[in-house]
């Protein structure tokens, strides 16, 4: 536990550097953004099936891959806001990657953590080049779920207006507010474009759960402090 606690302080500046500008406020959708840390999630861990082996050089990896990229991690904060949000998506996806090579993840580990990466964005994952061109979005449809996260701004700055210091209330609301975005999102697809979607997705994942170091000590994450996306 006491090398997971280190872990999760570890990573708390990938946690904030890993999203676009619009996802990047405090309880803002995507706050966490994917990445590696995701593995420290422990029903991540049991979706891959991660092996023995693999959970116990899990922190130790995390930790080593969060360290080597953090003088990155400092660079773009210094980057002009287009230049930062495609470096940092740049980033995450490496750091993905050497965390897969390292641990020796399956091919179908490796998958399935993408999958769940790309379901934990929510609707921010609509910006990546790579669904897009799956998805065969036209510049209309990008318009219009760019619009969508954009305006969800004023929505999450009313939600913390009235949920104050009530933290259960606000990730409850936020949980709530990812599903509409996408909803509202997924409206503006073809029945094609849900199928693959449904293709890059697979399997609805549970979301994280308000235990262990997956909890507060990462700070505001993509369902509010200390929660994530979930589909109940």
């Amino acid at each position: 536990m006491r090398n997971l606690g280190k872990v999760a302080l570890a990573v708390g500046t990938l946690v904030l550097l890993a999203t676009p500008s619009w996802a990047q406020r405090a309880g803002d959708p995507g706050g966490l953004g994917g990445g590696p840390i995701l593995l420290m999630v422990p029903n991540v861990q049991q979706e891959l099936k991660l092996t023995p082996e693999q959970s116990l050089t899990l922190p130790q990896t995390i930790l080593q891959i969060v360290r080597k990229a953090r003088e990155e991690m400092a660079a773009i904060r210094e980057l002009p806001l287009q230049e930062r949000v495609n470096r940092q998506r740049a980033l995450t996806r490496s750091m993905n990657d050497e965390a897969k090579k390292a641990l020796s993840l399956s091919d179908d580990q490796a998958h399935r953590f993408d999958q769940i990466s790309l379901q934990q964005r929510g609707i921010e994952a609509f910006v990546e080049p790579e669904v897009q061109a799956k998805l065969m979005l036209t510049d209309e449809q990008r318009g219009k779920i760019r619009g969508i996260g954009e305006n969800a701004r004023e929505r999450i700055q009313e939600i913390g207006r009235t949920a104050g210091d009530d933290r259960e209330a606000m990730a409850r609301q936020i949980r709530q507010l990812q599903k509409d975005l996408m909803s509202e999102a997924q409206a503006e697809l073809t029945d094609n474009q849900k199928a693959a979607w449904k293709d890059l997705t697979g399997e609805p994942w549970a979301g994280f759960k308000k235990t262990g170091v997956t909890g507060n000590r990462f700070g505001p994450g993509p369902g509010g402090p200390g929660f994530g996306p979930s589909v109940d």
